[in-house]
């Protein structure tokens, strides 16, 4: 209330009290907003978590009709993406998928770059945001499906994804098993995580560690300026190694989304998250120990895991 000019007291606020409102306005604002960010952040690894849970079960259900676990990729052609499809209600896309054909020369462009919406981190980014072109950009295309056969070959871009098969720790080859690369993969330098390129299928047997100390599938550390780059080809393609993982003593977690290896790692502060092969999803801290995080992607060391 201020007094005018005629003897008159008349309502109002003063610019004082008005400052005095505007600041303490701000105050709030700034202590609501990072309790905002916390809880969609929330929901989006809440997302995150569902998206691995229902890759776990389809993982479950295609051993169980199929008596193996999907393979990691086949090269130049599908990936475990593309296998899983019929168990996460895309039965009509996996239909329309050329199995006589790679990767590059699927029939129609529509099937190849249908994007999943279980394949995508919501906290890293979301479906349709890769446009399509050929041409390197600095966005969330795919710019390095190239055929390894033609390197001066078109950019074929497919559907990104967020996600990334386990093929076990750094001492064993890519995910090769024993006999392939003229026999110079043996049993005792072959991959030993839960995925096999395809050829020779793995079963539950084959995780002697227990379906509860085994990753299946986890999310794959992509660097925030190499979208669509050499770490991040389609989902859908075996042909360059995006689609799987190793985990362990020299591959640990990334630990911000900087860093540029080819590793696990996520957009959720301070974890990243994997499917386990009972089906249970859990949070790994991204210090883990790396012996410890070894021990998980590899499935028959027969090592004790510590609490994870």
């Amino acid at each position: 209330m201020a007094f005018c000019h005629t003897g008159r007291w008349r309502r109002g606020f003063t610019l004082v009290e008005l400052l005095v409102v505007i600041t303490i306005i701000g105050i709030l604002m700034s202590l609501l907003l990072p309790a905002v960010q916390s809880a969609r952040e929330s929901a989006r690894r809440a997302q995150c978590s569902n998206n691995l849970k229902q890759i776990g079960l389809a993982i479950q259900i295609h051993h169980e009709r199929k008596d193996c676990i999907p393979f990691s990729r086949y090269d130049t052609r599908e990936t475990w993406a593309v296998m899983l499809l019929p168990f996460l209600e895309m039965q009509n896309l996996f239909e329309c998928w050329d199995f006589k054909k790679n990767y590059y020369d699927q029939p129609a462009p529509e099937i190849r770059q249908a994007a999943i919406n279980t394949y995508y981190c919501p906290t890293r980014r979301q479906p349709g945001d890769e446009p399509r072109q050929s041409t390197p950009c600095d966005t969330a295309v795919c710019t390095c499906d190239v055929p390894q056969y033609d390197k001066g070959g078109p950019n074929v871009p497919g559907p990104l994804g967020d996600y990334a098969a386990c093929v076990g720790d750094p001492a064993g080859w890519w995910d090769y098993y024993p006999g392939m690369s003229g026999g110079d993969v043996t049993k005792e330098n072959a991959s030993n995580g839960a995925f096999w390129y395809k050829g020779h299928p793995l079963k539950w047997a084959h995780v002697r560690d227990g379906l509860s100390n085994t990753f299946l599938v986890g999310e794959k550390h992509v660097p925030n300026y190499e979208f669509g780059q050499c770490q991040d080809t389609s989902v859908f393609n075996g042909d360059h190694g995006g689609s799987f993982r190793k985990a362990g003593v020299g591959n640990p977690l990334a630990k911000g989304v900087v860093e540029n290896r080819w590793c696990y790692g996520s957009y959720h502060p301070g974890i990243c998250p994997f499917v386990l092969a009972d089906g249970s999803v859990r949070a790994i801290k991204v210090s883990i120990d790396p012996t410890t995080l070894g021990r998980l992607a590899n499935r028959k060391d027969e090592l004790p895991v510590t609490d994870f």
